[in-house]
């Protein structure tokens, strides 16, 4: 606690803003509920050694602050093993945006762009982009020279995150805490200057200097246009975003190129594990601007195909037709303000169900036939003489799956390599 207490106070005397709060070591309930009043209601209760959201929850009026306090601790004891608390002023439209610095021994530190981080679900990322929408460029730079003044004045050296949270109603933005490493989202930091952040982190670990300036790192950015990523998940939007797992059945990438890039962690045939991470792949794009990109991320999006776990592709598909997300109007409450246009039903046209019922067609034939041996004259194991099949099929919504909308799909082979499809009494010819 006296660190995050001392880290405060250093901040402070840098001239680096921080959010209003209590960080010392007074935890009892009564004091943390005085502090909380001095601040203002509402506020963030966080568990010292938290992450990822866990031992973290929001007291909107004093009348709750007592439960969530015995909530937070709870969480915190179970997953850090310690139930030191902070209170801080909660901000109510904020975003989340952190800027990538890198020093060396020599007293050099520079800020390669901001990343906004705000499209979270579980106060975890999904999205990421550089540069941050919707940003005066006098605060752009007021956030860049922040970042460079916390890291020299613990003395940094090497990568860092210096995390900021920003207001949306003033304009305001306030240290979060640094991250003492390269992040998830660092490829967007690498599209936007063109650079290899592995690279440079050797460079300075082996005693050289920064490869680049501000003012070339700042040349860069303003000729590489906008870089988004989306991170791929093996979870069910529709149920929380719970994490699934098994085997990878089927996996096709985007078409990758100079501006659209894949990190990828799996391949078709490996096995999802319910003990790690869910985090399937990160999907980067860049463009000449942030239109361009969320257009080019799209298109990659509807490029991928995964077949066996749940994953999060078509939600994100999703936030990138959203009218608020195309206009830069992010906020790390996007996802619940925007959960009616983000979680609407779609409506499965026809074909898809024939598509699907040729599938199950072929794998029941596949599954029972050994080519001309059980249908003579065959190619491929499917017969010249006609073939039926019905099926009734319905949609997953969610992890439930309703009787009620099942559809009944009539499959028919009226030749080698002819089918006829009926669905609900709609019907499509098909040549394989």
């Amino acid at each position: 606690m006296g660190n995050k207490s001392r880290s405060k106070e250093i901040m402070t005397d840098a001239g680096v803003p921080c959010i209003p709060g209590y960080h010392g070591v007074n935890q009892d309930p009564a004091f943390l509920k005085q502090e909380a009043e001095k601040i203002g209601f509402p506020v963030l209760i966080k568990a010292v050694k938290g992450g990822g959201g866990k031992g973290m929850r929001i007291a909107m009026t004093a009348g709750e602050f007592d439960s969530q306090l015995v909530s937070a601790k709870s969480e915190a004891r179970s997953s850090f093993g310690d139930d030191v608390m902070l209170v801080e002023k909660y901000i109510t439209t904020p975003r989340h945006v952190e800027v990538q610095v890198f020093a060396d021994q020599y007293g050099n530190c520079v800020a390669l762009g901001e990343r906004d981080c705000s499209i979270q679900r579980r106060h975890q990322k999904i999205i990421e982009e550089s540069p941050a929408p919707n940003l005066d460029e006098t605060v752009r730079q007021d956030l860049w020279g922040k970042a460079r003044a916390a890291a020299l004045a613990v003395g940094y050296e090497g990568a860092g995150t210096v995390e900021f949270i920003f207001d949306n109603e003033t304009g305001e933005f306030f240290f979060m805490e640094m991250n003492t490493r390269l992040q998830v989202e660092h490829p967007v930091t690498e599209m936007v200057t063109g650079e290899d952040l592995v690279r440079w982190q050797i460079i300075i670990a082996e005693g050289g200097r920064l490869p680049l300036d501000q003012q070339e790192i700042e040349s860069r950015i303003a000729d590489r246009g906008h870089a988004i990523e989306a991170r791929i998940y093996a979870e069910n939007p529709d149920m929380d975003f719970v994490p699934d797992s098994g085997r990878l059945l089927h996996m096709q990438l985007p078409r990758i190129s100079d501006t659209v890039r894949v990190d990828a962690g799996f391949v078709a045939g490996d096995e999802v594990s319910s003990h790690y991470d869910p985090m399937i792949a990160k999907l980067i794009v860049q463009g000449p601007n942030r239109e361009t990109a969320i257009r080019k991320l799209n298109t990659a999006l509807n490029e991928y195909e995964i077949a066996g776990p749940i994953t999060n592709v078509e939600f994100l598909k999703k936030v990138c037709r959203v009218p608020a997300f195309i206009a830069g109007q992010v906020e790390t409450g996007f996802i619940k303000k925007w959960a009616e246009d983000l979680f609407r039903p779609e409506e499965i046209q026809p074909e898809v169900f024939a598509q699907a019922a040729l599938g199950a067609f072929f794998s029941e034939v596949l599954g029972r036939c050994d080519g001309d041996e059980v249908f003579p004259g065959t190619k491929n194991g499917f017969s010249s003489v006609s073939n039926e099949r019905s099926f009734v099929l319905a949609p997953i919504r969610g992890d439930n799956i309703s009787e009620s909308a099942g559809i009944s799909v009539d499959v028919v082979q009226t030749g080698h390599g002819l089918f006829t499809v009926s669905v609900n009494g709609q019907t499509f010819e098909s040549i394989l």
